[in-house]
């Protein structure tokens, strides 16, 4: 019988490589300052999606960071002074999440107040911009924060593409702000510029990426004593308008939200943002156009989540039947007489853990609207804008035992006058 055979072929030596598994390096600190801490990381293989950073803060609160997977770095902001911090980095790739690896750091003692007055008496203290970071990442949302090393800007401006280049004004005092309706899972850049005596200065800038849509976006986070996901604004109306003012009213029931936002384009088309606090359910917009269409945005502020808006439109007042410039349905006669306004005194009173009520006087004069400046516990300027009729008002959300200086000015026109000022400490 003949031979039984078989064909085969042998298998090549030449093997195929897998991808490597991302894995993660060191983590490392640098550049503490008494309210910051840059961290930098190393990939030992593969990479990674995205970034995942994690601390606690100085109340004991979790707080996290998202950031693109082709960084290496963050500067971490609005920390404590002399405060011990451990940071944990986590890499995201795909559904997985691995690590983290560890750092810890302790931030630097504050600087004495007596040093930054005696460089601004030298004119050392020339403004410049520090570090832009980026945290409480949402689906739609980020918070922007950043550091002013020295000196101070009129205002800053945030800059960002989002179906073309988005602009969002912000006052000079303050050192961060919520940019919300964005996209999930999209990737941002963020410009800031700071504006000083009509110079526009940087900018620094940012990238992160928000985060996938939740899938329950009704539920509360635990222990966030946020309102309801459309809570009952009620109505926004435009009242007293004139060529260059128009003064806003609106419904909200008390302790709804912390504070509202007021948002317009003026007439160069160019978008403006007003703080308001939350015990006020009515507010004048100043420095409009004559016989120009404005359409008026308002949102309700809770925590860092922002609500509405409410809307409303107006026409002002063609030039010629605008009264003399005051307040609207009143004839200024302080200007007429050529008195100009004045500041009093600053007085504190009703002093709590966390309030204090301050009141004030006009000897001469009134003011279009007043504006009350301080630094919080932790050193970041606020500021609260109020009615020229006010006289008093009770800032709240003060941390106990702690020493407060608030100063107050006097907006008349586009003067700023004053400050007055006064000092407290709240109770333990």
């Amino acid at each position: 019988m003949g031979p039984v055979s078989v064909d085969a072929i042998t298998a090549s030596t030449t093997k195929t490589e897998a991808t490597p598994k991302p894995s993660l390096g060191e983590l490392s600190i640098s550049e503490a300052t008494s309210n910051s801490v840059r961290l930098s990381w190393t990939i030992s293989t593969g990479s990674f999606d995205s970034f995942l950073l994690q601390y606690k803060d100085e109340e004991g609160r979790t707080q996290t960071l998202t950031v693109e997977g082709d960084s290496h770095e963050v500067t971490v902001l609005n920390l404590a002074p002399f405060h011990k911090y451990k940071f944990n980095l986590y890499g995201i790739s795909g559904p997985k999440r691995i690590g983290p690896i560890s750092s810890e750091a302790t931030t630097a003692e504050p600087k004495e107040e007596g040093e930054e007055e005696k460089k601004e008496e030298d004119g050392e203290n020339q403004p410049s911009l520090g570090e832009l970071s980026i945290s409480e990442t949402t689906s739609d949302s980020f918070l922007l924060s950043w550091s002013v090393p020295t000196g101070s800007f009129d205002s800053f401006l945030v800059q960002y593409e989002d179906g073309g280049l988005q602009s969002l004004p912000v006052d000079g005092a303050s050192r961060e702000t919520m940019v919300s309706s964005l996209t999930p899972l999209r990737s941002y850049q963020f410009d800031l510029y700071g504006i000083s005596g009509g110079k526009r200065l940087g900018p620094i800038s940012a990238k992160a990426l928000t985060a996938p849509l939740p899938l329950h976006q009704g539920t509360k986070e635990r222990g966030s004593p946020s309102p309801s996901p459309n809570p009952s604004f009620g109505e926004l109306s435009v009242s007293d308008v004139t060529s260059n003012s128009a003064r806003l009213s609106w419904n909200v029931p008390a302790e709804t939200f912390d504070s509202f936002q007021i948002q317009y384009k003026d007439a160069e088309n160019k978008p403006q943002m007003v703080p308001v606090d939350k015990e006020t359910n009515t507010f004048v917009i100043y420095y409009l156009v004559p016989s120009h269409r404005y359409k008026f945005n308002l949102y309700g502020i809770s925590g860092r989540r922002r609500f509405g808006p409410i809307t409303a439109s107006t026409v002002t007042a063609p030039a010629d039947n605008e009264k003399p410039s005051g307040m609207p349905g009143e004839v200024n006669q302080e200007v007429s007489a050529g008195i100009s306004p004045r500041l009093g005194m600053l007085s504190v009173s009703e002093v709590t853990s966390h309030s204090a009520q301050l009141s004030w006087t006009v000897p001469e004069g009134s003011f279009d609207s007043f504006s009350v400046q301080y630094k919080d516990a932790e050193g970041r300027p606020q500021a609260l804008p109020l009615r020229g009729d006010f006289r008093d008002v009770i800032v709240s959300n003060l941390s106990p035992s702690h020493k407060y200086k608030f100063n107050l000015y006097g907006i008349f026109g586009k003067q700023r006058l004053g400050p007055v000022s006064a000092q407290v400490i709240t109770t333990g």
